[in-house]
């Protein structure tokens, strides 16, 4: 075994989980004389097959380095013990053997690893102070932001969405649902009076439910051109009586959700972008700034609709309750009566 193989296996003991560590001089110089009961003979053999020995040392250490020394003449070492026995040939050691029998390494002691882990941790946390202040006040501010980020996702996530509304996988509203049901027509007594005595009163419920679609459309109309979040609309309900709004998506910015998904832990921010500068956290920041304006907008678009619905439902209401509607609508009835005079003189 040359001396390169022998320390590729030591390094491989270090690289095995910090089990072993080297021994100090100190520390070797302390250790009391290995046991007489071995010994340890550097042999060569001949082209015949023969040993000859080469030297005898009273420790592995020293015959190991003496081999290493030469390592043009393949000299090979096997132990004996002090009676003459033989004992056994190096060649057959594991490495984690050759390391033990050598002496030049200790198993560490429990007090040893938990005073590694904590220098370790020390070193960690004093990269993630510097890490920290290099970066310093771009990655504090991108911190601030995402606690407030995460509210206005919640505040969007709790925003009723209506008997007939979605919502996506973040639990964002993709389809949102009013209801435009009319409950509160108040027809002045004077108009019920006269359609009753004309037998107009289906004619009424005719032109009442025409006028309230066309008055739907206008305002749905209106309102996906004042508002771009909404794609498309339409009712649904048994009866047509909810006004259901498809919605763009909110969910496309993959790179700033997971921001706002990982980075309120500043030791895993610290530890995930490592190789950011500060030129990567301004953009990080811009993103995430972008992000926060959309959720405010969706929150803001979202509320307006919903008062906007409301205001049209109750004027609805309101048009069906006045005089002026009514006194049109006899109108309207008095001017076809006439015309279908005319056309049948």
């Amino acid at each position: 075994m040359s001396l390169e193989m022998d320390i590729t296996s030591i390094q491989k003991l270090f690289e095995a989980g910090g089990l072993f560590k080297p021994a100090s001089d100190d520390s070797i110089a302390g250790r009391p004389n290995p046991p007489e009961n071995y010994w340890y003979e550097v042999y060569q053999r001949d082209r015949y097959g023969d040993t000859n020995t080469i030297r005898e040392f009273e420790t592995y250490a020293e015959a190991l380095m003496f081999k290493n020394a030469h390592p043009d003449d393949d000299f090979g070492i096997d132990k004996w013990m002090n009676d003459g026995e033989y004992s056994e040939p190096v060649s057959d050691w594991t490495p984690e053997q050759e390391v033990n029998e050598a002496g030049l390494f200790k198993p560490a002691t429990d007090a040893d690893v938990i005073n590694r882990e904590d220098v370790e941790a020390q070193k960690l946390r004093a990269e993630r102070t510097a890490r920290q202040a290099e970066v310093g006040a771009d990655l504090q501010y991108l911190m601030n932001m995402v606690p407030l980020v995460r509210a206005l996702e919640q505040q969007l996530m709790d925003m009723p969405i209506g008997n007939h509304g979605e919502r996506d996988d973040e639990g964002f509203p993709t389809k949102v649902s009013f209801s435009i049901k009319i409950y509160n027509i108040k027809v002045p007594e004077w108009a019920r009076e006269k359609y009753d005595s004309l037998g107009l009163e289906s004619r009424a419920e005719y032109d009442i439910q025409q006028e309230m679609a066309n008055q739907l459309e206008m305002f749905a109309e209106g309102l996906q051109n004042d508002i771009n979040i909404i794609d498309a609309w339409f009712q649904d309900g048994r009866m047509g009586g909810w006004l259901v709004l498809d919605l763009a998506s909110v969910t496309d910015m993959h790179d700033v959700r997971r921001i706002v998904d990982n980075y309120d832990n500043v030791e895993f921010v610290i530890d995930d972008t490592d190789d950011w500068h500060s030129r990567d956290f301004v953009s990080a920041i811009d993103d995430l700034d972008a992000y926060k304006r959309l959720i405010e907008k969706r929150i803001e678009d979202l509320s307006a609709i919903a008062r906007r619905v409301e205001k049209a439902r109750r004027n609805v209401e309101k048009m069906f309750s006045s005089d002026e509607y009514w006194q049109d609508f006899f109108e309207r009835y008095e001017q076809e009566a006439e015309e279908a005079v005319e056309e049948s003189v």
